[in-house]
Protein backbone atom coordinates (compact mmCIF):
# COMPACT_ATOMS: atom_id res chain seq x y z
CA UNK A 1 0.00 0.00 0.00
CA UNK A 2 1.35 3.57 -1.11
CA UNK A 3 2.89 5.52 2.33
CA UNK A 4 0.01 8.43 1.16
CA UNK A 5 -3.20 6.20 1.59
CA UNK A 6 -4.71 4.93 4.81
CA UNK A 7 -6.09 1.67 3.20
CA UNK A 8 -7.48 0.10 0.14
CA UNK A 9 -9.51 -2.98 -1.24
CA UNK A 10 -7.68 -5.58 -3.41
CA UNK A 11 -9.96 -7.39 -5.40
CA UNK A 12 -7.50 -10.32 -6.49
CA UNK A 13 -7.02 -12.87 -5.88
CA UNK A 14 -9.35 -12.69 -2.88
CA UNK A 15 -10.87 -9.61 -2.44
CA UNK A 16 -9.90 -8.00 0.89
CA UNK A 17 -9.88 -4.34 2.65
CA UNK A 18 -6.52 -3.56 4.39
CA UNK A 19 -6.73 -0.68 6.54
CA UNK A 20 -3.08 1.10 7.80
CA UNK A 21 -3.05 -0.30 11.53
CA UNK A 22 -1.13 3.07 12.74
CA UNK A 23 -4.81 4.66 12.50
CA UNK A 24 -6.72 5.73 15.74
CA UNK A 25 -10.25 5.64 15.42
CA UNK A 26 -12.29 7.49 14.12
CA UNK A 27 -9.62 7.46 10.75
CA UNK A 28 -9.41 3.83 10.75
CA UNK A 29 -13.12 2.98 11.05
CA UNK A 30 -14.14 5.97 8.44
CA UNK A 31 -11.17 3.98 6.26
CA UNK A 32 -12.78 0.61 6.83
CA UNK A 33 -16.04 2.82 5.71
CA UNK A 34 -14.29 3.94 2.55
CA UNK A 35 -12.74 0.73 1.50
CA UNK A 36 -15.58 -1.30 1.95
CA UNK A 37 -17.46 0.65 -0.34
CA UNK A 38 -14.85 0.37 -3.13
CA UNK A 39 -15.89 -3.57 -2.84
CA UNK A 40 -19.38 -2.82 -2.63
CA UNK A 41 -18.52 -0.97 -6.24
CA UNK A 42 -16.55 -3.53 -7.71
CA UNK A 43 -18.19 -6.20 -6.50
CA UNK A 44 -21.46 -5.23 -7.65
CA UNK A 45 -20.11 -3.39 -11.04
CA UNK A 46 -21.50 -0.12 -9.78
CA UNK A 47 -18.82 1.72 -11.26
CA UNK A 48 -18.44 4.63 -8.72
CA UNK A 49 -15.85 7.02 -8.60
CA UNK A 50 -13.81 8.51 -6.17
CA UNK A 51 -15.96 11.38 -5.18
CA UNK A 52 -18.80 9.30 -5.48
CA UNK A 53 -17.46 6.88 -2.61
CA UNK A 54 -16.57 10.00 -0.77
CA UNK A 55 -19.66 11.11 -0.68
CA UNK A 56 -21.19 8.26 0.43
CA UNK A 57 -18.92 7.99 3.29
CA UNK A 58 -19.35 11.16 4.40
CA UNK A 59 -23.01 10.86 4.24
CA UNK A 60 -23.64 7.46 5.65
CA UNK A 61 -20.97 8.29 7.98
CA UNK A 62 -22.99 11.07 8.99
CA UNK A 63 -26.14 9.04 9.35
CA UNK A 64 -24.75 6.48 11.55
CA UNK A 65 -22.97 9.25 14.06
CA UNK A 66 -26.29 10.88 14.01
CA UNK A 67 -28.19 8.38 14.57
CA UNK A 68 -26.57 5.84 17.03
CA UNK A 69 -29.73 3.74 17.48
CA UNK A 70 -28.93 2.63 13.57
CA UNK A 71 -26.30 0.55 14.91
CA UNK A 72 -27.86 -0.81 17.35
CA UNK A 73 -30.61 -2.08 14.78
CA UNK A 74 -28.06 -4.36 13.09
CA UNK A 75 -28.39 -6.41 15.64
CA UNK A 76 -32.19 -7.19 15.86
CA UNK A 77 -32.03 -8.06 12.11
Amino acid sequence: MPQEEFGEFRYYPTPKIVVDELLEDPAAWMTLFHELLHAVSEMYGLELDEGQIRTLEVALGDAFRGNPELRLFGEKI
